[in-house]
């Protein structure tokens, strides 16, 4: 028989309570019926749909209507339950990803989020693959965009990741300088270059890399 609470016709009809604000049944999840101790219902027992087999919103999550329709409310720029960041978009890659996570390599703040990349703050991140960090994103300078240590760069005496007329002279000194002129040495005594002096990378350090370094000057 069709009931007079909601007109629907259930084999639990006879048992009526005659209480509209929670169906003719009684509780019931799910059901379809977003009922007194629900505060969704999409009449499924799946978890991770916005809707739990409880009948609970989940975190980061919207449900309305009756069966329950859900939304993520990832994107919204809030940071709501269930997130670690919420960059008001579901772009993957720019740190804060489609399911509101913070990307690997990455460290978010705010709502809306604001994600960086964790090479180039500064400080030097070992559990993330980070060997050094200058503070910047980059290249040329010793330590890269990725946080890596640069190869030097040849005719590079000075360690200025560049090569100028300064770098002949520093060669000059280093050869004088009576450590040993080999690249382990290239550091010691008063010289503070870099093994770039190393111009044509036979391991020691001689004129003939003066030579190199005024052919890598040329244009």
């Amino acid at each position: 028989m069709v009931n007079d609470v909601d007109q629907l016709s259930r084999d639990c009809d006879l048992l009526d309570d005659g209480n509209a604000a929670n169906g003719s049944c009684g509780s019931e999840c799910p059901d379809g019926i977003v009922q007194q101790d629900e505060s969704c219902d999409d009449g499924n027992a799946t978890d991770n749909d916005g809707c739990s087999d409880h009948c609970t919103i989940e975190g980061g999550w919207a449900c309305t209507g009756e069966p329950s329709t859900c939304t993520r409310k990832c994107g919204d720029g809030a940071l709501d339950a269930g997130e670690s960041c919420d960059d008001a978009n579901l772009t993957n890659g720019d740190g804060c990803n489609n399911a509101c996570d913070v990307e690997n390599g990455y460290e978010c703040s705010g709502a809306p989020s604001v994600c960086q990349k964790k090479c180039g703050n500064g400080t030097v991140d070992v559990a993330n693959g980070e060997i050094c960090d200058d503070h910047n994103h980059a290249n040329g300078d010793g330590c890269s965009s990725t946080c890596q240590v640069e190869a030097p760069l040849p005719g590079d005496a000075n360690g200025d990741f560049t090569l100028s007329p300064e770098d002949r002279e520093f060669a000059v000194t280093e050869i004088f300088d009576g450590d040993g002129d080999t690249v382990g040495t290239v550091s010691g005594g008063t010289f503070a270059g870099s093994v770039g002096v190393d111009a044509n990378d036979d391991g020691f350090v001689t004129a003939a890399d003066l030579v190199a370094i005024t052919k890598l000057l040329s244009p």
